[in-house]
């Protein structure tokens, strides 16, 4: 029963990262059609992240409030809605209302299906149902790179909305009809309810503050591929359909590496310098990616999300590390805020640069940076959270 509610879990959550996906990769058409901008493409992009920055504090106390599968049921309404509005209202500012409403809904599966996937496994089955069940996000936007573009430039952009409209309806039917629920455990073993913990230490405050620095940074250079490439691979003559399949390729390499890299950095027992021996090359790649000739891009491209992938298991291990055990919950949240912060402000920062500069190559440069903050968050952390500068 719990393989069979991963896959149902996994098949569903791909529509989370179509519907992300979704304009960027209609985005080169709407600037063709409806003439917006690189900054409001960027603005776009980020609107669909940008309700995490305010609901991913609270997002896990409504879920508990609404009950799992009927929280997921109400996030993939919101996810089609936003589509919907998206793809029929046929102006930009449509486009952004249905974004922040799908984001919305995004927000809520993030944290309830990661939950129910808990929920069903335990011990180092854990490790393995969460690695599978994360993967689905690449594998939905591999699919929408695969996909959208050939759709937008067929049908129109709001065609391609559309596509993660019905995309995000097929995950409710998915859910509506198979997916069910394991309580978990109510009650301390003296039957007492379960302890709340609304305040963090100033040391776990700044823990999960680093460790969400860490994880929001080190994966901008994906973001901003995903975001920016097709336009960028479309100045250089590629057609909707090969810059896709060009851009698809961090995704299909970020997959086999997430898993490898896994493996590689548990046996070797040093996360820390996984990390920094995978941002270092990837800064790297994303400033050589303006300077690329055309037979070194799909290699450039495959090698950043192999650089993105493999230090993913070890990334999302900081909290657990760094927190208390007893702030974690909210600890969390405060992780998830700066992820959302990051995957809202850059799109938008990225675009800004380059109506400003005229420049395309712009986000990749950015993505070289980021990945060096990411850098700076990890020493800092290793300075801060141990020894006598450790804060109380």
């Amino acid at each position: 029963m719990r393989w069979r509610m991963l896959a149902v879990l996994f098949l569903a959550r791909c529509a989370l990262g179509f519907q992300f996906q979704s304009a960027a990769s209609v985005g080169p058409v709407m600037i063709g059609q409806i003439g917006i901008t690189y900054a409001e493409l960027g603005l776009l992009i980020g609107l669909h992240t940008t309700p995490g920055v305010f609901l991913a504090l609270p997002g896990g106390i409504i879920g508990q409030w609404l009950g799992d599968k009927r929280g997921v049921l109400i996030g993939f309404g919101l996810m089609a809605l936003g589509g919907l509005i998206g793809g029929l209202g046929d102006s930009f500012a449509a486009a952004c209302v249905g974004r922040v409403i799908a984001g919305t809904g995004n927000v809520f599966l993030s944290v309830l299906m990661t939950k129910m996937a808990t929920d069903w496994f335990e011990g180092k089955e854990l490790v393995t149902a969460l690695s599978i069940l994360f993967a689905s996000w690449p594998m939905g936007i591999g699919l929408a790179l695969l996909l959208v573009g050939p759709i937008a430039a067929g049908f129109g952009w709001n065609a391609g909305l559309l596509a993660a409209a019905v995309l995000s309806a097929g995950g409710f039917v998915l859910i509506a009809v198979f997916a069910r629920e394991r309580p978990p455990a109510a009650a301390s073993p003296d039957g007492s309810p379960r302890q709340v913990f609304w305040r963090l230490s100033r040391r776990d405050l700044l823990a999960a503050t680093l460790a969400g620095l860490v994880w929001s940074l080190y994966n901008q250079p994906a973001l901003l591929i995903q975001g920016f490439a097709p336009s960028f691979l479309a100045d250089r003559g590629t057609g909707p359909a090969g810059a896709g399949a060009l851009v698809s390729l961090t995704t299909w390499t970020f997959l086999p590496a997430m898993i490898l890299g896994g493996w590689l950095i548990q046996r070797t027992g040093a996360p820390k310098l996984g990390i920094v021996l995978s941002c270092l090359p990837l800064g790297l790649a994303m400033a050589a990616l303006p300077f690329a000739s055309p037979a070194a891009i799909p290699f450039l491209f495959a090698l950043c999300g192999i650089l993105t992938g493999a230090p993913t298991g070890a990334v999302m291990s900081l909290p657990a590390a760094w927190l208390a055990p007893s702030s974690r919950a909210l600890g969390m949240g405060v992780f998830y805020t700066w992820h959302y912060v990051g995957m809202a402000a850059t799109p938008a920062l990225a675009g800004w640069l380059v109506d400003r500069s005229g420049n395309g190559d712009a986000p990749f440069f950015l993505g070289a940076l980021t990945t060096a903050g990411a850098i700076m968050a990890l020493a800092a952390a290793h300075r801060l959270l141990s020894g006598p500068n450790r804060p109380d």
